[in-house]
């Protein structure tokens, strides 16, 4: 049997693999991290594994590592991966050469 999930975004929406990192917790110079200290960038960075179909410009997206703001789109966890929805209008920037 297959378990593989296979989704197409919403024709607007493109579907962004985001990494698992979260971001540096405070450390207290016992050793200790202080929870909910998690330094978190105003932008996040991901690479773009799906596109809608109404999409205008779908080429330079496509299997392009993409800035978006912290808060555009809505996240989503599957099987522990973390994936954001959001339009193409809140991509700020695409990033060219390795980065991910």
């Amino acid at each position: 049997m297959n378990n593989t999930i296979t989704f197409t975004p919403a024709p607007h929406l493109l579907a962004i693999l985001l990494p698992n990192d979260e971001g540096e917790e405070k450390k207290l110079a016992s050793g200790l991290f202080v929870p909910g200290t998690r330094t978190v960038d105003t932008v996040i960075k991901g690479k773009v594994i799906g596109i809608g179909r109404d999409v205008k410009s779908a080429d330079e997206y496509r299997d392009r590592v993409v800035m978006v703001g912290r808060f555009a789109g809505t996240e989503v966890t599957l099987d522990e991966q973390k994936y954001l929805f959001v339009e193409d209008k809140y991509v700020l920037g695409i990033y060219h050469g390795d980065i991910l």
